[in-house]
């Protein structure tokens, strides 16, 4: 037995000291390849040398030229940008909830012992703002949007200008704005001279340029982000007087008024606004940003800087585009003219004898194609500036001098329109039913019926006064003209939508 145990004894003790040694070797191995990796890690630690720009690939060369020249424009034009803190306090009045529930009762006001709580409330709110600019002159000129200065609907009181490159903080006082470009010139007082921006030229801007936006989103001072021009002349519903640059160039809340440049770091646009789903309330950057022109801003800062205003010509006509369908009906080029559809009553357009019904081909001796061709040869005269104005009036072509007199606002200019209720009799033609017009002359449309030839061109409430050259004074003129061209192909119609009148030509299969 015990010579047995003897032997188990011995056997263990030769497997563990063989177990012992393997580990041993095991942790020798790894410590030995533990060093070996340590030496050669702390060698591969070592950093390897930056590129050398002049041995660059060919393909990569490009790339790197285009990185110096946005690094250029960064240093250029960062140091003209400024940041634009604004706030207005808005005070709101409100009735008050007891009064909702018990009015004036004095019982109720007794009974929660409350015999002179007030019947309206007052509380004071602040609106802030934050927004961008840049420096248009050494001595501390800004310009920027008006929305960034108003942003409780009102200039604010408070304005508070910092200058990216040093850091400090100016009080602004508010030179002048137009409210028709959203425009804002903003005035600082510096000790020292600062680093100025360069307009270019934005009639040179085309589509596929590549364009930065630098300014201040969501109070990240000087940010620069890059893309390109998607759009040149935006048509923006509501403004008359800009045709907008559109860019995907990031653009976020903050960047309102800041410098869109080109790549010679000249501004060809001031940011404005975006356009976005505008989901949960908050706007964000989809690709859609759009600035105004610098072309369109120079044309207003010298006014704003020496009037505090600006001041554009105006004659008092509402105007109509017509297509080249009507041209043709009417004897007129192709692309050429505008219809006055309303001159204003006292206006210098009645004044001097231009006349509802007239289609404005030349100012100046410039062709008229467009309302913006119109509006910007007018708005760009003086209040008591001369103007020569030929319109196509039956069949011939008359030149009238217009005195231009100073332009109202946009909201003094908006006007309201009525139309008249169908009375009597009705009649129908080719799809159109109309009745008498009790205010006058004319003949009203009640009804266009989906299939009519003239669907798309006339619309309930509409005023029918002529069609092909035969004036409609009543419905008996429309009845006997409905009778004498049942298959007739060709029209060219003049009706009055509310106070406008509108002329209309057209083919029919």
């Amino acid at each position: 037995m015990k010579v047995k145990l003897y032997r188990i004894m011995k056997n263990w003790f030769i497997l563990n000291l063989l177990l012992t040694g393997f580990l041993f070797g095991i942790i020798f191995s790894f410590g030995f390849l533990g060093a070996s990796c340590s030496r050669e890690g702390s060698s591969s630690l070592s950093f390897a040398s930056s590129v050398d720009i002049t041995k660059l690939p060919e393909e990569y060369k490009y790339a790197y030229s285009l990185q110096k020249v946005l690094n250029e424009v960064a240093e250029k034009v960062s140091p003209t940008v400024v940041n634009i803190k604004s706030e207005d306090v808005v005070e709101y009045t409100y009735r008050d909830p007891f009064y909702k529930f018990f009015e004036d009762d004095e019982f109720f006001r007794r009974f929660f012992d409350l015999p002179n709580v007030p019947k309206e409330r007052k509380y004071r709110q602040v609106i802030p703002s934050l927004g961008s600019g840049f420096i248009i002159s050494k001595d501390g000129y800004i310009l920027s949007n008006l929305h960034v200065i108003r942003p409780a609907g009102k200039i604010a009181k408070n304005i508070i200008v910092t200058v990216l490159k040093s850091g400090k903080e100016y009080k602004a006082k508010v030179v002048g704005y137009d409210e028709e470009t959203d425009i804002a010139v903003l005035k600082i007082e510096p000790k020292e001279d600062l680093p100025v921006a360069v307009l270019g030229d934005s009639d040179k801007v085309r589509v596929g340029d590549f364009a930065i936006a630098i300014g201040n989103p969501f109070g990240l001072n000087g940010t620069f982000t890059f893309g390109t021009i998607s759009a040149v002349n935006r048509d923006i519903q509501g403004n008359v007087f800009s045709k907008y640059i559109q860019t995907d160039a990031p653009i976020n809340p903050g960047n309102s008024g800041g410098p869109l440049v080109n790549i010679f770091g000249e501004v060809i646009g001031i940011n404005t606004m975006i356009i976005s789903p505008n989901q949960f309330g908050q706007a964000g950057n989809v690709g859609i940003g759009l600035a105004i022109p610098i072309n369109t801003a120079k044309k207003v800062i010298k006014q704003l800087i020496e009037k505090g205003k600006v001041e554009r010509g105006y004659i008092g006509v509402s105007i109509t585009e017509i297509d080249d369908d009507t041209r043709k009906e009417l004897g007129l080029p192709k692309g050429v003219g505008v219809l006055v559809s309303r001159v204003e009553p006292g206006s210098p357009a009645e004044k001097y004898g231009i006349k509802q019904g007239d289609i404005i081909v030349e100012v100046d001796g410039i062709t008229i194609k467009s309302f913006s061709d119109l509006l910007d040869k007018i708005a760009s005269k003086s209040p008591g500036e001369n103007v020569k104005i030929k319109v196509f009036r039956d069949g011939s072509y008359i030149t009238v001098d217009v005195k231009v007199t100073s332009r109202p606002s946009s909201s003094e200019i908006a006007e309201k329109t009525e139309g008249g209720k169908p009375s009597g009799d009705t009649v129908e033609y080719r799809g159109i039913v109309v009745s008498s017009n009790p205010n006058g002359s004319g003949v009203i449309v009640v009804e266009v019926k989906e299939e009519s030839d003239f669907s798309g061109i006339l619309q309930k409430g509409d005023v029918i006064v002529e069609i092909n050259n035969k004036k409609i004074n009543n419905l008996s003129d429309f009845s006997e003209f409905a009778r004498q061209n049942k298959d007739q192909k060709r029209f060219l119609i003049k009706f009055y939508r509310g106070n406008m009148l509108i002329i209309r030509g057209f083919s029919t299969k």
